[in-house]
């Protein structure tokens, strides 16, 4: 736990309007409702001393508080990623960013599976953007950095669909057998989209997907 306790320590944050966004929540603060929050602002994110709901709710903790998470990173907060001479991240923030490119592409709105190859003109024309807004939704980082976040999210994505396929493609097994045991987080048309991908002649040619 005090490892991921450090992930946190010595970030660089910027806020966008928050003392504007503060003052507006104290003014709209219900008496009969005072134990609940609409806004969260950095150093209580840090010491994650909110419970969130799925209905939408946030509420105080009470009791041991529990460490901060990306997913629920205060709105208008973000963490600032500093860009080396490359055009690529450096400090802290650097490593943390990359693990968080590594959430982005499992995530079936943004990068779906069954749009096969990276560069395909609809990977590129709607998803790449798409995952890009995801990370300036949580970093401050320049847009000089495009070509290396692109680059990035794209080798994650394709090392994400050899791990799929190194788990459950079994060549001796009938397609429809791996089918029907898709993971829980991926959607079924997408899951049997790659799967038939996986068992084409195409497939059969490339090196572990490494080129798909």
């Amino acid at each position: 736990m005090a490892s991921r306790a450090r992930e946190f320590e010595n970030l660089e944050f910027v806020e966008n309007n928050y003392a504007d966004e503060e003052e507006e929540m104290e003014t709209n603060v219900d008496p009969a409702n005072n134990d609940e929050d609409t806004y969260i602002n950095k150093d209580d994110w840090l010491n994650n001393v909110y419970e969130h709901y799925p209905d939408g709710r946030i509420k105080r903790r009470r009791g041991p508080t529990k460490l901060a998470h990306l997913s629920n990173l205060p709105e208008g907060v973000k963490i600032i990623v500093k860009l080396d001479r490359f055009n690529a991240p450096i400090s802290k923030s650097a490593g943390l960013l990359g693990s968080y490119l590594g959430t982005l592409v499992k995530k079936p709105h943004l990068a779906p599976l069954n749009v096969l190859k990276w560069n395909d003109d609809m990977f590129k024309e709607i998803y790449h953007d798409k995952l890009l807004a995801a990370v300036t939704r949580k970093f401050a980082i320049g847009p000089k950095s495009r070509d290396w976040l692109l680059n990035q999210l794209g080798n994650k994505w394709r090392q994400y669909k050899a791990k799929l396929k190194k788990k459950h493609y079994k060549a001796e097994l009938p397609m429809e057998r791996v089918m029907e045991n898709a993971p829980e987080t991926i959607e079924e048309t997408q899951w049997n989209t790659l799967v038939s991908y996986w068992y084409s002649e195409e497939a059969k040619v490339m090196l572990s997907g490494s080129f798909q």
